[in-house]
């Protein structure tokens, strides 16, 4: 092989269909209110260490939302639901812990 030569890798690209755009919707959707949720305390003054907290939160549900950009293959939207989901799930857990196991 030639020492200049590139191999040219293509990839098949994502192929929007109504069910994965419904996917998407639900999930920023989520990933707002999660947001919310996360800041609310502090907005309404209840400056305790769980309020803080929510924080580290709203900082991986931003960056979720925002990494969305990168998502073009049918690999890469499966990885980006499948771990949104599960910090979606979690950060519910951890904002109505009390109300869920105790």
């Amino acid at each position: 092989m030639e020492e200049g030569s590139r191999v040219n890798v293509t990839y098949r690209k994502k192929k929007w269909t109504t069910i994965s755009i419904f996917i998407t919707v639900c999930f920023f959707i989520a990933g707002i209110v999660c947001v919310f949720l996360g800041i609310n305390p502090l907005l309404e003054m209840w400056y305790d260490l769980k309020s803080f907290s929510n924080l580290i939160f709203v900082v991986f549900h931003l960056y979720y939302l925002f990494s969305f950009i990168g998502v073009h293959t049918n690999s890469d939207f499966i990885f980006w639901t499948g771990s949104y989901s599960l910090l979606i799930v979690t950060s519910i857990m951890f904002y109505f812990y009390d109300d869920i196991f105790i």
